[in-house]
């Protein structure tokens, strides 16, 4: 039974043509520790790929949000529909591309309630070069990818109309306002990867990648094989725990 003192959590996954990612992505939600949870997955009602992964899940924890692809709509708006059509307290932002650790819900979740803050976001992550096979611990900023915050502010204060860079005024609206809490030590529950179709290109991805710390070469081998799987696994989320020393579950 779940538990009346848990929030619900809405996942919000905007996302297009890309069926193995989005299976991963999905993957990784099923196994979130967090009980209370749903993930919306955004999509244009032309996009059969998406439909089929979909329609792959019996879980009433996925919700599909199919939009008419003659409304062209940015990322930001696209963002904004899912938030409009979550049924949870807080909303989570899921990008198909990436991979979550299976405490990420629980753990962000928890410094919420803990701090009293609307929100929570990470100053640092795993960043990941799919092409020469590097894993790197990332600079420390206000990762806009990891962000929850409570539904009520993300509807009063909105992703921008954009296709990209959508969540940049947002996140730092909210930050300076002191809606979210900054997550200084806990980079292993987000793996952000670049595998060349990202909203951003390669440019933007090298400049990060020379200011963070890269990952020994068996850290990097250890990471690349935890996102080569369509299928997330506890001991995946616990191996990093190991290559990262930070410990989400104690």
């Amino acid at each position: 039974m779940i538990s009346s003192t848990l929030p619900l959590i809405s996942c919000i996954c905007v996302t297009k043509n890309r069926p193995a990612l989005l299976r991963r992505a999905i993957s990784c939600f099923n196994k979130q520790t967090y009980v209370n949870k749903e993930l919306l997955i955004v999509f244009e009602e032309e996009d059969s790929l998406t439909e089929e992964v979909v329609n792959e899940t019996s879980s009433k924890k996925i919700i599909a949000i199919k939009i008419p692809g003659r409304l062209n709509l940015t990322l930001g708006a696209l963002r904004n529909l899912g938030i409009s059509k979550a049924n949870g307290e807080l909303i989570c932002q899921w990008d198909d591309d990436d991979w979550y650790h299976m405490g990420r819900l629980e753990f962000q979740q928890a410094v919420i309630r803990d701090t009293g803050m609307k929100g929570c976001i990470l100053t640092q992550w795993i960043i990941y070069d799919e092409k020469f096979k590097k894993a790197y611990l990332s600079i420390s900023r206000l990762w806009e990818g990891s962000l929850m915050c409570s539904k009520e502010q993300l509807q009063e204060h909105k992703y921008a109309n954009k296709k990209k860079s959508e969540d940049s005024d947002l996140v730092n609206y909210l930050f300076n306002n002191h809606y979210l809490f900054p997550l200084d030590e806990v980079p292993n529950l987000y793996i952000y990867t670049y595998h060349g179709k990202n909203t951003w290109n390669r440019p933007h991805f090298n400049y990060y990648f020379k200011l963070s710390q890269e990952l020994d070469a068996l850290s990097s081998a250890k990471i690349s094989k935890i996102l080569e799987r369509t299928s997330a696994k506890k001991n995946d989320s616990l191996m990093l725990d190991s290559l990262i020393n930070v410990q989400i579950f104690e």
